[in-house]
């Protein structure tokens, strides 16, 4: 639970700071729209499928752009769990944050809109495993990238969204590690899928 409390205040300043978002959205057709957006999900390991299982996530963005231009910056803070099979106990938490391009197919808001989205990031991995006589507990860096797409759904004033991204870093031993005791030291690949709303 102690790895949540990162999120949920992120989470909470984000909501806090979407009026603020807002106003500014609304001040000028030259200016910057600034959005808040907050989204929860699964995410689903690609190559160690065997050893993971399904896992939940939760995400806070900020993005920044032109009123009438496809492109935007996007700012990510997120959180993903995973649980660890054929062990006692045991799980992988990742907590990062991400810098992010999105490309829009289309520049009116009024409608449904499909984006592209890349970026790279850092993260913490943190791993813990009970599982007969071993009992490990570690933390660890590392730089990521993703890349993926979604869709912009708008709502009265708000938008729904739903996004996929494959995400991807290069593990340690330690890190990513697997239930026969070794250590997976290569790069690592899972999809989070979020659907959330932007305001």
């Amino acid at each position: 639970m102690r790895c949540l409390i990162p999120i949920a205040c992120t989470v909470a300043l984000l909501v806090a700071s979407a009026p603020y978002a807002m106003a500014q959205q609304s001040t000028t057709d030259n200016s910057l729209v600034w959005r808040v957006s907050v989204g929860t999900g699964f995410t689903a390991p690609l190559d160690l499928e065997d050893s993971r299982t399904l896992g939940l996530g939760a995400r806070g963005s900020l993005t920044v752009g032109a009123p009438h231009s496809p492109l935007a910056l996007r700012v990510d803070l997120f959180y993903e769990h995973f649980g660890l099979k054929d062990v006692t106990a045991g799980s992988n938490a990742i907590i990062g944050e991400s810098a992010n391009a999105l490309w829009y197919v289309s520049t009116t808001r009024e409608h449904p809109r499909p984006y592209l989205v890349a970026g790279v990031g850092a993260a913490q991995i943190r791993t813990t495993v009970q599982s007969g006589q071993i009992s490990l507990q570690h933390g660890d860096y590392a730089f990521i990238f993703n890349a993926g797409a979604g869709l912009e759904i708008p709502v009265s004033s708000h938008a729904l969204f739903v996004e996929a991204r494959v995400r991807g870093f290069r593990t340690s031993a330690y890190t990513w590690w697997k239930p026969d005791g070794s250590g997976a030291d290569h790069y690592t690949w899972w999809v989070p899928v979020v659907v959330g709303v932007t305001f």
